[in-house]
């Protein structure tokens, strides 16, 4: 949608091109706190991974996914995790079923990450989890300006 976007496409194969980045809200650079709480969704996981490998600080992931056979890259978390000391939680389940409608829920929140209210929290996903999401974080007490979220789905 960019300038740049528009153009990819005319650049010649073999042309040297310079990458910088990432820019935007979705960076370390947009953060305040120094504890972060980082939620995947699906292939939502791609970018908190970039960001579960630099990041300094207390971190916690939280990857949410239907099946546990749709959790991507679980041996590279499990490593960060383990060298970095960040503390990792799998969701799963199909929230359609009534047994897995309190998935995400505030309350859920609260049960993986007990200071939730204190931290900066990163959002990545599908559009639908997001939303959801972003209501449970402002329901357990969330300012809206810590939460930074980045709508990422096949």
């Amino acid at each position: 949608m960019g300038d740049f976007t528009k153009h990819i496409g005319e650049i010649r194969p073999g042309t040297v091109v310079v990458a910088e980045g990432p820019f935007g809200v979705f960076t370390d650079v947009a953060r305040r706190r120094d504890r972060v709480a980082l939620i995947a969704g699906g292939i939502g996981i791609a970018p908190i991974r970039a960001l579960l490998e630099e990041m300094p600080g207390d971190l916690v992931l939280i990857y949410r996914v239907v099946r546990d056979d749709e959790l991507v890259f679980r041996d590279e978390l499990e490593d960060l995790a383990r060298t970095r000391g960040i503390t990792l939680h799998y969701v799963v389940g199909d929230h359609k079923g009534p047994e897995n409608k309190h998935l995400m829920s505030s309350d859920h929140l609260h049960q993986l990450v007990p200071n939730i209210a204190s931290r900066e929290i990163y959002v990545c996903g599908p559009p639908a989890m997001m939303s959801a999401v972003e209501q449970s974080l402002r329901r357990a007490g969330l300012p809206s300006r810590y939460i930074h979220s980045e709508k990422f789905a096949l």
